[in-house]
């Protein structure tokens, strides 16, 4: 259904038209995506309707996009995180890397953690006071208390 927005400036306006229609919902906004086969009459009348959103006409077959709430699905199993497991964490020296660190450490202790950032280490010299301060970012899970910007 969505073969034409696959180029960088027809997803910028798919893009576009969504965040107008949601930061003025006083506007109404329609993106309606069509192929060559769709007859005069089907497409002058979905022009006509007025119907916000993200519309799309194959033929004579009409499509609208919607959203649904699925069902909570229940955990196959209670953690993912194996006994003896490595796990990389991309971004792992910033502050919501560090807390998932952490969150791994305590909840799946002996696991070995990498951590990959762009942000360097701070010098050698410097890492004791750098856990021993609860504020900061790279502080130790022992003594920094939990994320509250997440």
């Amino acid at each position: 259904m969505w073969e034409r927005f696959r180029t960088t400036p027809s997803c910028a306006l798919v893009g576009l038209a969504k965040a107008v229609g949601r930061e003025y919902p006083y506007m109404a906004v329609r993106l309606l995506d069509i192929d060559d086969e769709v007859p005069a009459e089907l497409l002058g009348a979905e022009i006509l309707a007025g119907l916000s959103g993200v519309h799309a006409l194959r033929g004579t077959a009409k499509y609208r996009e919607s959203f649904a709430e699925l069902p909570e699905i229940p955990a196959v199993r209670e953690s993912a995180l194996g006994p003896g497991g490595a796990y990389l964490i991309t971004g792992g020296l910033g502050g919501i890397g560090l807390e998932t660190a952490r969150h791994f450490a305590a909840a799946a202790p002996g696991i070995h953690r990498y951590l990959v950032g762009r942000t360097g280490l701070p010098p050698r010299a410097e890492w004791d006071r750098v856990a021993a301060d609860p504020r900061h970012p790279a502080a130790s899970p022992n003594s920094a208390p939990p994320c509250t910007r997440c």
